[in-house]
C-alpha cells in the first residue's frame, strides 16, 4: 500500500509551505441542528461528501510567504491596485488610504514585525495569484480549497462543530471574540486548537478565501446544500467579479457562532480587509503518475 507524506513546498531558501495529506473518503458536511442550536439554514441538510484526495495548508499563508511571492514577481495586490483596503476599528469599517498587504493601517511596511502572522488585506485574486506562483515555481497543482476540502480539513470525517470537537471555543484554542483585537502568529494554538488532521488556526485568526462560489446575493446562496461539483458550477473559478466566492473559519473579531467549521459566509472577489487570509491546497504533481496528478474539483 503506498503511503503519502505531507508536502513541504520550497519558496525561498529559508521559507517552506507545509501542507497535510488528506485521504480519499466520505465525510460528513453541514451541520445538524439538533446536535448544533447555531446551524444556519446555509448550512442544511447535513449530508455525506465523497472527496479525492488531496493536500491542504497546515496553517494559513503567512506575510513572510506572501512576501516571497512579491519580491519574485512584483506583484501587486487589489489593494494597491486600487490605493485602499478596509480596516474594522471598533466594529465599524473604515476604508484606510495606502493600506495593503504590508501594512493594513497604510504607511511604512510591518512586514519584519508579523512575518509569521496571516497575511491580510488579500482579494481573491491575490490569493489565486499566490497559487499560480507556487504552482509555477514547484510544479505541485496549488489553488485554493474548495469549501468541501476546507471543511472535510477543519472538522474531520465525523461532524465536529469545531475543529477540536464539540467544546465551544476558548482564548486557549483560538484567537477570536476579539480577544486579541489582531491577528496572532499562526500555530499558537497548537496543538489543543488544531483541527482532526493536523492543521492550525481553522477557527479564527483570520476568515480565509475558498475557490467556491455563493451567488450574487449575500442573503441566498445560488449553491445551495446538498454540495455538489461540476466543471462551470460552484468551482468554476472564472466566475465573474460581482460573484461572491465562499470564505470559511471566522476571523479574529467573530464570535463563537461564526468560528464554527460549518459556518458558511462569502465576499465578493475584490475584497480584501484587516480580516481576510487563505490558505492553500494541492492536488499533486502536474505531471506525474501519482494519483493526486493535477486534478481540479469536477
Amino acid at each position: 500500500m503506498t503511503k503519502f507524506h505531507n508536502l513541504s513546498l520550497v519558496l525561498t531558501s529559508d521559507i517552506t509551505l507545509e501542507l497535510i495529506y488528506v485521504p480519499a473518503g466520505e465525510f460528513l458536511m453541514g451541520s445538524n441542528p439538533t446536535v448544533d442550536p447555531n446551524a444556519t439554514g446555509h448550512e442544511l441538510p447535513q449530508h455525506k461528501m465523497f472527496l479525492d484526495a488531496f493536500y491542504i495548508g497546515k496553517a494559513p499563508v503567512t506575510v513572510a510567504q506572501f512576501a516571497a511571492f512579491v519580491n519574485a514577481t512584483g506583484y501587486k495586490t487589489t489593494a494597491e491596485q486600487y490605493g485602499h483596503g478596509y480596516h474594522l476599528v471598533k466594529n465599524q469599517w473604515e476604508t484606510i488610504e495606502g493600506a495593503h498587504w504590508r501594512n493594513s493601517l497604510g504607511g511604512e511596511s510591518i512586514v519584519q514585525q508579523k512575518r509569521n502572522h496571516p497575511v491580510t488585506l488579500v482579494s481573491w485574486y491575490d490569493a489565486s495569484a499566490f497559487c499560480d506562483w507556487v504552482t509555477r515555481l514547484t510544479h505541485h497543482h496549488v489553488e485554493l480549497p474548495s469549501e468541501a476540502e476546507w471543511e472535510r480539513a477543519a472538522r474531520g470525517i465525523g461532524g465536529f462543530i469545531y475543529p477540536w470537537g464539540n467544546d465551544k471555543p476558548t482564548d486557549k484554542l483560538c484567537n477570536y471574540n476579539s480577544n486579541i483585537k489582531d491577528t496572532s502568529p499562526v500555530g499558537q494554538y497548537s496543538p489543543q486548537g488544531d483541527s482532526p488532521i493536523g492543521c492550525s488556526d481553522m477557527a479564527g485568526n483570520v476568515i480565509e478565501w475558498t475557490r467556491s462560489l455563493w451567488g450574487r446575493d449575500i442573503n441566498a446562496p445560488e449553491y445551495p446544500y446538498p454540495y455538489s461539483k461540476g466543471k462551470n458550477e460552484r468551482e468554476n473559478i472564472q466566475g465573474p467579479e460581482d460573484v461572491r466566492r465562499v470564505v470559511r473559519g471566522g476571523a479574529w473579531d467573530d464570535e463563537s457562532e461564526s468560528v464554527r467549521s460549518a459556518y458558511r459566509f462569502s465576499n465578493p472577489p475584490i475584497s480584501r480587509n484587516n480580516l481576510q487570509g487563505f490558505r492553500v491546497a494541492s492536488f499533486g504533481l502536474l505531471s506525474s503518475n501519482d494519483p493526486l496528478e493535477a486534478k481540479r474539483a469536477g
